[in-house]
């Protein structure tokens, strides 16, 4: 007790000192709360934060509510206490029984028939992850989905489980003594005493040591190593008349007290109260939570919703903190490290111990009271220009006006004021500019234009914006020859140096001008400034660039990696609303911090405020759109998943093809902070830029398997610590599978042997078709030429012969010359017939089959041994050979040959017999063999005259083999042999 009692001496209370608005983000119903009255608070391993309302349960992700009723299954609407346990389900306690969510449904555990005696008042999950509740004063355990009552010694009033850091249980009642479980047996604790009884805890904490702190109607007390220790520091009982219902300790073990009328913070230099005053509210507080950013969560009874305090990061100011007016327009500090504040209709304000503190411009007209700008000189002094009455000077709690409308001053109206590095002052008007040195006021009179700011360049040189881009004055010369046309045409509004860099601020977005190089960059909204119109500029001793804009305030930062700028926006979600800036409304403090003017009040940025920055959390898949649309349960999926109900083992058909997905590192504290880079694993070879983007869409994948990943980087640079894994499948198209492609090779393959073959075989056909129309041709020709040469040639030979043996006939046996002459011109006429009829015959198509030839040649035979006592015989020559067809060649070659032969065997063999046979030699082959049993001869000793060379020829003509052979009996023997498979036959 004296410890703690001695610790808290040297704390101040803070309510005395001057007001602020703290950093504190109010979300309600008109954000997305499903209720306005939220009464437990839980964050879940992905770091949703979860809500119990007296409308159901909302989660929200930084940016959007999801909400969640009995319509979704919750046993009840009015929601009283929330857990996240360590599986990632979510427990409701509800007025009507307990509610387990596991991301894709709800399940209820009822403890009684009665619907009243099922209120849920308060969950803790223990060591072995079983669910501990009190139910209308009774202690239940959930354990593997079974319900079992906790089987205490006494039956008490018990309000409160509580699992302390190593998940050991304790139940806790305002009329209830104090137990814990342990070793499987409750053992009962001894409470703090109090004047007259025991104060028995309503509620149990936890603290960053692991103490032990009761919430009791008698007080705060805090439980370490057994011993109670009363909370009480000095004031604190007049300071926290609500009486405490919460606590929280963060990050830096300060201690949090939410109280019946407001919220307390107890820091090592004070006690700070938060109310309705400073940007807080004055309802009940009925849980806190400090999240894994670091970041206090309250939530509220009387339909205040829910409030986030991310720390000191910012502070505001407005009209309820002492502003004389909202809409600030410049800012400056001077010589006694007093912070000035022009506003607008309000005249002057100076922030003092006790806050901020009207100072009026001794004049009755509204214009004294509209200050544009306001410096201080190197003396301390302070000038201020207005709009309608001219520029003052304040020095030494004395007024003194310099110029107004009687001096040639336009209207009395003062755009800015501006002191140069040789101590003079410029200021500039709707229509010039003007310059004060050595004690009087010159007129510019080469420069009529509208003058909105100035920037000292070099020693002589001095940079003006003006409506038409920048002028850069140089002994009252305009030395800038060259500036881009886009800057050329927008209205410079402000500008700040930065070393060899100078920064320009317009409302056609920033411009970057770097004075070795003389070139100019340009950075907009497309580039990730919060507006185009820059009212302010700012340079930290760091070298970060602080820009005052139409839409909120943003910081620029040098990347050394990528020698480019990176562009991060101060958001609401990180406490400073996106309200339109003022020109002159900026100031970098001695302590780092940045003050900025808007239209609705002050900001006073601390960006070294301690802080312990935690890099994101894992970034999750939060949709997945086919055509953008959702996939239901089976459609190419094998279900969906909890939470985001996301498709799992998503095989797509080929034309399937056009994916999104959404997806986000959860963050709390600024979600638009967060940055993100995402690619499909097997499609792209590299990470995408890093951007705010945490939308994607891919509209003509190709097939294959592929995997979704993301990662995500905060404003800290430092990187989520699990990255997004999603696999899917776009189903390769038939016609793009290998089997498919080697049998569309193989198809063609056939396909053209095919194609060919046909070809072939239509030529082929063609071929045959023609050959037969020419044979039919040739065949007509032939029996037309047979029967023109019969008719004529045959009846002239007739008729020769027959005139002949009439001729010889007449003469008379005294005429034996001329009777042997006529009887040789018979005998060749008679030759001349029988070959005219050979001729004939071989002309006749009906003639040109083997049967026939053979035939002829045998007919021959009969016909030329009759009557010489030669016994002529034939073999072989069957009827088959009918449909055996020869072409003509063949058949005039064939007989050709043989009549030689047969005619060789009479003349000169002096044979008695000659055989003809015929005999087959294979497919389409035969073979004609002609023997005598004659004398025989040498073929060394044949004369040409016996027509064996002819014989030879008419051979090789039908491709024939001829052989001649003498007999060892005697005689010779002729063999012919030929084949009709070769159709190439020479005549």
């Amino acid at each position: 007790m004296k410890r703690i009692a001695c610790w808290v001496l040297s704390w101040v209370v803070l309510t005395g000192l001057w007001a602020q608005k703290y950093n504190f983000v109010n979300l309600n119903v008109e954000h997305g709360l499903i209720q306005s009255q939220a009464l437990a608070l839980c964050q879940d391993q992905q770091g949703h934060l979860w809500i119990a309302t007296m409308g159901g349960v909302s989660r929200y992700d930084g940016q959007h509510f999801t909400g969640f009723s009995m319509n979704d299954g919750l046993a009840n609407n009015i929601c009283l206490t929330i857990l996240s346990d360590r599986k990632g389900r979510i427990w409701v306690g509800t007025q009507n029984g307990l509610s387990r969510y596991d991301g894709s449904r709800f399940r209820n555990y009822f403890f009684s028939k009665k619907p009243q005696q099922n209120e849920v008042s308060s969950l803790a999950e223990d060591q072995r992850g079983r669910i501990w509740c009190t139910v209308k004063g009774k202690v239940y355990c959930v354990d593997q989905g079974k319900i079992i009552k906790a089987d205490l010694p006494k039956d008490h009033d018990f309000r409160q489980v509580f699992a302390d850091h190593q998940g050991q249980i304790w139940a806790c009642g305002p009329k209830a003594p104090l137990y814990t479980l342990r070793k499987g047996q409750w053992q009962e604790i001894e409470l703090p005493t109090g004047d007259k009884e025991p104060h028995a805890p309503f509620r149990l904490y936890s603290d960053p040591d692991h103490n032990l702190w009761l919430l009791t109607r008698g007080g705060v007390y805090r439980r370490k190593k057994g011993v109670y220790e009363k909370f009480n520091p000095p004031g604190f009982a007049e300071m926290v008349k609500g009486g405490v219902r919460r606590l929280a300790f963060d990050q830096n073990k300060n201690l949090w007290l939410g109280t019946q009328d407001g919220l307390y913070q107890v820091k090592p230099e004070g006690i700070r109260r938060f109310d309705q005053s400073n940007g807080f509210s004055q309802n009940v507080v009925t849980d806190m939570l400090i999240d894994r950013e670091h970041q206090l969560w309250v939530s509220m009874a009387g339909g205040d919703g829910l409030f986030r305090y991310a720390g000191d990061t910012f502070e505001q100011y407005d009209e309820s903190t002492g502003l004389p007016t909202s809409s600030v327009m410049s800012i400056c500090r001077d010589s006694a490290q007093q912070i000035w504040v022009g506003t607008y209709g309000g005249g002057l304000a100076r922030l003092g111990k006790n806050g901020f503190e009207t100072v009026r411009l001794p004049h009755d007209q509204a214009g004294a009271q509209r200050i544009n700008s306001i410096i201080t000189d190197h003396s301390g002094r302070l000038w201020i220009g207005t709009e309608g009455l001219g520029l003052w000077r304040y020095q030494q709690g004395k007024f003194t006006q310099l110029l107004s409308a009687k001096d040639g001053l336009p209207q009395g109206v003062v755009l800015n004021v501006y002191e140069d590095r040789k101590q003079r002052i410029w200021v500039g008007t709707p229509a010039g500019i003007m310059r004060y040195d050595s004690g009087r006021f010159e007129q510019l009179k080469a420069y009529t234009f509208f003058s909105s700011c100035f920037l000292d360049i070099g020693q002589d040189s001095l940079l003006v914006g003006s409506t038409s881009g920048i002028l850069l004055l140089q002994h009252d010369r305009n030395i800038l020859r060259k500036q881009p046309d886009l800057l050329r045409k927008s209205t410079v509004i402000c500008a700040a140096r930065q070393g060899s860099k100078v920064w320009i601020g317009s409302d056609n977005g920033l411009f970057l001008w770097d004075l070795n190089t003389n070139v100019f960059k340009h950075y907009s909204q497309k580039s990730g400034l919060p507006s185009n119109i820059v009212y302010n500029l700012s340079v930290s001793k760091s070298g970060i660039i602080y820009a005052g804009t139409g839409q909120g305030f943003a910081q620029l930062t040098f990347d050394s990696n990528t020698e480019t700028y990176q562009i991060d926006n101060f958001s609401a979600t990180a406490g400073i609303p996106n309200w339109e800036s003022n020109q002159h409304a900026t100031l970098i403090d001695r302590d780092g911090s940045v003050w900025f003017g808007t239209t609705k009040g002050l900001f006073r940025y601390h960006p070294h405020a301690p802080d312990a920055p935690v890099p994101p959390a894992e970034v999750i898949l939060q949709s997945v759109k086919l055509f953008s649309k959702p996939l239901e349960v089976g459609q190419w999926n094998k279900g969906l998943s909890p939470g985001y109900h996301l498709p799992q083992q998503l095989r797509l058909p080929p034309r399937k093809n056009h994916l999104s997905f959404e997806f986000a590192a959860i963050s709390l504290r600024d979600p638009q902070g967060m940055q993100y880079q995402y690619r499909i694993q097997g499609l792209d070879e590299n990470w995408s830029i890093l951007s705010n983007n945490h939308k994607v869409e891919y509209p003509n994948l190709p097939a294959g398997k592929f995997v979704f990943q993301a990662r995500a980087r905060n404003k800290n640079g430092r990187w989520s610590q699990k990255n997004l894994n999603y696999n899917f499948e776009i189903i390769t198209p038939f016609y793009q599978t290998a089997w498919f492609r080697g049998g569309t090779v193989g198809f063609l393959v056939l396909l053209g042997i095919a194609i060919q073959s046909f070809r072939v075989r239509l030529r082929s056909r063609r071929k045959r078709q023609m050959a037969l129309l020419r044979q039919e041709e040739q065949e007509k020709v032939r029996r037309r030429t047979a029967e023109d040469f019969h008719d004529e040639l045959g009846n002239k030979l007739t008729r020769i012969a027959l005139l002949t043996e009439i001729l010889q006939n007449k003469l008379g046996p005294q005429q034996p010359d001329v009777k042997g002459i006529v009887s040789q011109i018979k005998e060749n006429a008679v030759q001349l017939y029988g070959g005219a009829r050979d001729i004939i015959w071989a002309l006749n198509p009906s003639s040109d089959n083997l049967y026939e030839i053979l035939t002829r040649i045998r007919d021959f035979g009969v016909d030329l041994f009759a009557d010489t006592g030669i016994e002529f015989s034939c073999e072989g020559i069957q009827d088959v050979y009918r449909g055996v067809v020869v072409p003509i060649d063949y058949s005039r070659n064939l007989i050709m040959i043989f009549k030689e032969a047969l005619n060789n065997c009479l003349k000169h063999s002096q044979a008695q017999s000659v055989t003809f046979e015929v005999m087959p030699n294979g497919f389409q082959s035969w073979r004609i063999i002609l023997r005598d049993n004659g004398k025989g001869f040498s073929l060394n000793t044949i004369k040409k005259g016996h027509g064996i060379d002819n014989m030879q020829i008419r051979a090789k003509r039908i491709q024939a083999d001829l052989d001649f052979a003498i007999l060892p009996i005697g005689g010779t023997r002729l063999e012919l042999r030929f084949s009709l498979k070769t159709k190439n036959v020479s005549t």
